[in-house]
C-alpha cells in the first residue's frame, strides 16, 4: 500500500485526493511552520502532480527528476510550493515558490552537508542569493513542534504498513518536519 493511501485519512488535504493520486504518493511530509500544519506529498509521475495542481510550471515540467512534490496547503494561495530532485552536484532537492500566474518567486537549493544535515540556499526569482547555508537537521520525535498525539498516530500507521519515519527541523526557525517514506 502506498504511503499516500496509508496516511490519507489523517488529514483533510490528503483525504480529498483521488485514490489514483494517492497510489502514486511514495512520501508524505507533515510540516509545522509557525504553528501551522501543512502536508507535502511526493509523487513519482508528472501526471500525478498535474492532477493535484492543474497547470505545472515549465521549469518543473522540463526537469529530470524522479520525484514531484507539492505542499497541498499552498495550492490556490499566493505562494505555490513545489519541489523536485536536485540537478546539480551536492544539491539533493530544489524547492520553488510560484505566484498564481506561475512566475517563480523563489528557488531553494537543499545541499547535503553530512549525514542527517542539510544546508539551504535561497534565491529570489531573478537568481540573486538571498540567504545561504540555512541549517536543517535530522532529529527525533522530540523536535516535532506539532501535536504529539498526531505524530504518534502517523508513526503507528507507518509502522503497521512498513513505512519509515524521519524527523527533521530548521535550526534557526520554528519549523519541523515529519516525513514518512515507503520502504522499497
Amino acid at each position: 500500500m502506498s504511503v499516500g493511501t496509508t496516511l490519507s485519512h489523517l488529514h483533510e488535504s490528503t483525504a480529498a485526493l483521488p485514490s489514483a493520486v494517492l497510489e502514486d504518493i511514495g512520501e508524505v511530509i507533515y510540516t509545522m511552520r509557525d504553528g501551522v500544519l501543512s502536508v507535502c506529498v511526493v509523487a513519482s509521475r508528472l501526471e500525478t502532480l498535474a492532477k493535484i495542481i492543474g497547470e505545472v510550471p515549465a521549469i518543473i515540467r522540463s526537469a529530470v527528476t524522479q520525484r514531484y512534490a507539492v505542499d497541498l496547503e499552498s495550492i490556490g494561495t499566493d505562494i505555490l510550493r513545489l519541489y523536485i530532485d536536485g540537478a546539480e552536484p551536492g544539491v539533493v532537492i530544489h524547492g520553488y515558490y510560484f505566484d498564481p500566474s506561475l512566475k517563480m518567486l523563489q528557488k531553494k537549493n537543499y545541499k547535503k552537508v553530512k549525514p542527517g544535515e542539510l544546508a539551504v540556499d535561497r534565491y529570489d526569482g531573478n537568481g540573486v542569493l538571498v540567504s545561504a547555508n540555512e541549517p536543517e537537521k535530522q532529529g527525533n520525535s522530540s523536535c516535532w513542534l506539532g501535536d504529539k498525539d498526531f505524530a504518534a498516530r502517523v508513526e503507528q500507521e507507518a509502522s503497521v504498513h512498513g513505512h519509515s519515519v524521519r524527523y527533521t527541523y530548521k535550526q534557526e526557525k520554528p519549523q519541523s518536519y515529519l516525513r514518512v517514506v515507503r520502504i522499497e
